[in-house]
């Protein structure tokens, strides 16, 4: 009769787990179809964006290729010979040149531009023909140096060609300061001891320039002689 008994139940709580595990697979079910769409789409995002980011590495490390063959290039005197349409001209400051690498870098293709800057401040670029015939007739060699902590002091000197007037004529003088420096009023001269009278009183204006570069300009209408014009900051 126990027998009987145990069997009876042993059959009925088969037949109620049976029901539990279709409710446990039912439930389960229901998660994951809850979860599994916002999972493949965060998935689906972080691979476009590894992929877009590998793109821009590869493309970044290409560039970055681009930038130290042409440093190269410069650096050994070899932009003549390589960018020949048109001519290269150390002189031209309104032509830009472009060159392709000889290899890909990671799989791209790399173009080079090379553009001559124009550094003088209030001064429009000269043409080719006439800048080289300014810089390669006489010499003017500006050198420089910081005597002390508050102080840039620069010397300018003419070298005239055979038979050139050596009473060249300053009409600007332009000083870029570092960053973190600024213009101090007034302490600027243009004589070779700062304490001489002026012979030119200079005309001093300060602007700023891009990442927060101050350039100061000095005008005047003056003769430069060799090793004689010293201009002070402090």
């Amino acid at each position: 009769m126990s027998r009987k008994i145990r069997n009876t139940l042993s059959r009925i709580l088969l037949r109620e787990e049976r029901g539990q595990a279709l409710i446990l697979v039912l439930i389960l079910f229901l998660l994951g179809c809850l979860t599994l769409p916002p999972l493949l789409s965060y998935m689906q995002t972080s691979v476009k964006s590894s992929r877009t980011y590998e793109k821009k590495t590869d493309e970044l490390y290409a560039a970055d290729s681009g930038i130290e063959d042409v440093l190269w290039q410069i650096n050994n005197e070899c932009l003549e010979s390589l960018l020949t349409t048109p001519p290269y001209d150390p002189y031209d400051f309104g032509t830009t040149w472009s060159y392709d690498l000889s290899e890909q870098i990671n799989g791209k293709d790399t173009t080079v531009s090379v553009e001559n800057i124009w550094i003088p401040k209030d001064v429009p670029f000269l043409g080719a023909a006439e800048g080289r015939s300014i810089i390669e007739s006489g010499k003017l060699v500006v050198t420089s140096n910081t005597p002390d902590t508050s102080t840039y002091q620069i010397k300018i000197t003419f070298y005239p060609e055979v038979g050139e007037e050596d009473a060249l004529m300053i009409e600007s003088i332009g000083v870029w300061l570092p960053l973190g420096f600024t213009y101090v009023s007034g302490s600027s001269n243009l004589e070779e001891d700062p304490s001489d009278p002026y012979y030119s009183v200079p005309d001093v204006s300060l602007t700023v320039a891009a990442r927060q570069s101050s350039g100061t300009s000095y005008r005047s209408r003056s003769h430069l002689f060799p090793a004689l014009s010293r201009l002070a900051h402090r």
